[in-house]
């Protein structure tokens, strides 16, 4: 069938006016069901992979400027988007909407539903205990490090 059997006859269904399901059409024109909705993963490993926060490029005074987004920010009262923050900077994005304070951004505003807040701040703990496990990891090899030059230093010197 084609998007064009006239009027009151679906192009997908094939069922005239008033039958079928979302899929209808209207004096010829084809209404197509909205796509399904984004289906959230149980984890995310960066926040670029949510559906709320998007990067692009957008040319400022006439130079390519990396940019992001929050969709979970409010409208301002006229309508207006907030506006966009001038980098692609994940560990700011992440901080913004963990509401995580002193990160040289600020809080998202919005309401972000549970299951987001549950994979941000996910992602925050995994952020922070790799960086611990890092640091923990850097202090033990300089204690061990240090215990060898000790050893090292006492054999040349006990000759």
């Amino acid at each position: 069938m084609s998007a064009t059997q006239g009027p009151g006859v679906d192009a997908i269904s094939g069922e005239g006016e008033g039958g079928g399901d979302a899929n209808t059409s209207t004096a010829g024109v084809c209404v197509v069901a909205a796509a399904a909705p984004h289906v959230l993963p149980s984890s995310i490993n960066e926040i670029w992979e949510s559906p709320a926060i998007n990067k692009f490029e957008k040319i400022v005074n006439g130079k390519l400027k990396k940019m992001s987004n929050c969709a979970h920010c409010p409208d301002d009262p006229q309508g207006n988007r907030p506006a966009d923050f001038g980098h692609h900077n994940a560990t700011k994005l992440l901080a913004h909407v963990t509401c995580t304070p002193g990160q040289g951004i600020r809080p998202c505003s919005g309401s972000i539903p549970p299951e987001y807040r549950r994979l941000y701040r996910d992602l925050h703990t995994r952020k922070i205990n790799r960086k611990e496990n890092k640091q923990g990891a850097k202090e033990q090899m300089e204690i061990e490090i240090e215990g060898h030059q000790v050893s090292y230093t006492k054999t040349l010197f006990d000759c």
